[in-house]
Order: C-alpha cells, then sequence, then structure tokens
C-alpha cells in the first residue's frame, strides 16, 4: 500500500493556438486513461488491507473504546482482549489509512474514523454478525473455483447453506439482512407509485389504496377536480 500512491506527474500543457487558425475548434472529447492511470484504477480494485481493518477494528471495538477515552495503545489492547504486539500491527493500519492520528502519548480518531461510529457501519460491519461475514467466503473462491467445494462461511466451519440449517443466528441475520436490502429497494419504488382517487360509484370500500371493488369501478390515478374539468 502506498508505493504506486506518488503525486501524479506534471503534465505538459499544450502549445496556445493562433487566433488565426481556421476553422471550428473541435468538440471535447474524453482523453483516454495513462497508463499510470490504469495502473493506479487496477491497484486500487486489488487493495484488501482497508476493508480487513475496518471491520476488525469495528468488531474489537477501537472507535467506541477511543470515543470513550480510551486511547493509549497498552490501554486498548486490555480493553479488546487483544496482546499489543498483535494489536500495533492494526493500529498502524488505521494510522496508515488515515483513520486514526497520533497525539502524544494517545491516538484519536479523525473524522474518517468517526463514522465508524455510526450504526449503518456497525451494522455492516461488525464480523459478529454472521451475515457480514459472506463477502470474507471470496478469500475461499480460487478452491472453490479449481474444486467444486462450497466455501465454509468463515467462524462457522461449514458451507452457507449447511450454517443455516443448523444455526437459528445465521438464519436470523440474513433474513434482517434481505429485509433491510429490499427496504432501501423498495422505499424509492412506493414514492413513485401513483395515488388511486375513490369514485362515487361504489361500496365504501373503495379507498384511494384499495383495488377497484366493481368492474363499473371508476377509481382513477387523476384526481377528480382534473377529470371534472375534462369533462366539462
Amino acid at each position: 500500500m502506498g508505493y504506486w500512491r506518488r503525486s501524479a506527474d506534471p503534465v505538459e500543457a499544450p502549445a496556445p493556438t493562433s487566433s488565426s487558425d481556421a476553422g471550428p475548434a473541435p468538440a471535447a472529447t474524453a482523453a483516454a486513461p495513462s497508463p499510470r492511470e490504469l495502473l493506479l484504477a487496477v491497484h486500487e480494485m486489488s487493495e484488501l488491507l482497508p476493508p480487513v481493518a475496518l471491520r476488525l477494528a469495528v468488531t474489537l471495538g477501537l472507535p467506541e473504546l477511543i470515543a470513550a477515552g480510551t486511547t493509549g495503545e497498552r490501554e486498548l489492547a486490555d480493553a479488546c482482549g487483544v496482546p499489543l504486539a498483535r494489536l500495533r500491527p492494526l493500529l498502524d493500519a488505521l494510522l496508515a489509512l488515515g483513520l486514526l492520528r497520533t497525539t502524544p502519548g494517545e491516538l484519536a480518531a479523525m473524522s474518517l474514523g468517526e463514522v465508524l461510529l455510526e450504526e449503518s457501519a456497525q451494522d455492516h460491519l461488525h464480523l459478529d454478525n454472521p451475515a457480514n461475514t459472506l463477502e470474507l467466503t471470496l478469500l475461499g473462491a480460487l478452491g472453490s473455483l479449481r474444486t467444486g467445494t462450497p466455501v465454509d462461511l468463515p467462524g462457522h466451519g461449514a458451507p452457507l447453506a449447511a450454517a443455516r440449517a443448523h444455526d437459528p443466528a445465521v438464519e436470523a441475520a440474513l433474513d434482517a439482512r434481505t429485509e433491510d436490502t429490499l427496504q432501501w429497494s423498495l422505499q424509492p419504488l412506493a414514492a413513485t407509485s401513483p395515488t388511486r382517487y375513490p369514485c362515487s360509484t361504489c361500496s365504501p370500500s373503495c379507498t384511494p389504496t384499495a383495488a377497484p371493488s366493481s368492474p363499473s369501478c371508476t377509481t382513477s390515478t387523476t384526481p377528480p377536480a382534473t377529470r371534472a374539468a375534462w369533462s366539462s
């Protein structure tokens, strides 16, 4: 991480054109990416440290501990139950990623690191939630591709289908994640659904949100006042 991230090479400005040049200026087109830009793009795609470091930090409770005033390295190690020698590489990674900063004798969260205190970040990064371990099965995809053997769900010692069948906590976590995903998908659709206005020929059960109550129902997505203006 970092050794490809030098500042961009200076780009030589194009030579000014003479005002006497004939013809209109050609339409601007997007420049093709340079080899360096392609290299940087692939490098960013290949990074594994940031997503893993974020999940480890959240699962160990580091953001909450630092926000509550536990800011020394040794105190953090004691509070999260990890020996300092093993925790220090993670702290170094969080510093390198700009999530933490050092002050004399202590650590503090940067604005970027404070995002990890948000409930949504906790819900989607904490590895004690089985739904958040699904993505980690990708690390075993190579063996699965070569042998056809399903990858075990991390922490459960069994493939996903077996883990769901035998562990109610896994089933509940995955169902909750599916419900959450559907909620975010359906809310925009619900906001665009047309309103049905009641007609005057049906029973009182004919409401703006009900299905037509008879073949002659005149419920419409057009407001009554507009329909009256059209018919006058």
